[in-house]
């Protein structure tokens, strides 16, 4: 079966409801302090290069 726009898009919609489901089912959502998420972030990135990743 060749791959088809219309089966990309329905895969698509399939992949969006499924991670929607998950993201309902992981509870009640919580605040988000970006500002402590970028630096983690960049340090993940940091030890990263270190570690040669």
């Amino acid at each position: 079966m060749v791959p088809t726009v219309e089966n990309a898009r329905q895969a698509d919609i399939r992949r969006l409801r499924e991670m929607w489901e998950e993201g309902k089912a992981s509870g009640k959502p919580m605040p988000v302090d970006f500002d402590t998420l970028r630096e983690e972030a960049r340090q993940d990135l940091v030890t990263a290069q270190i570690n040669g990743r």
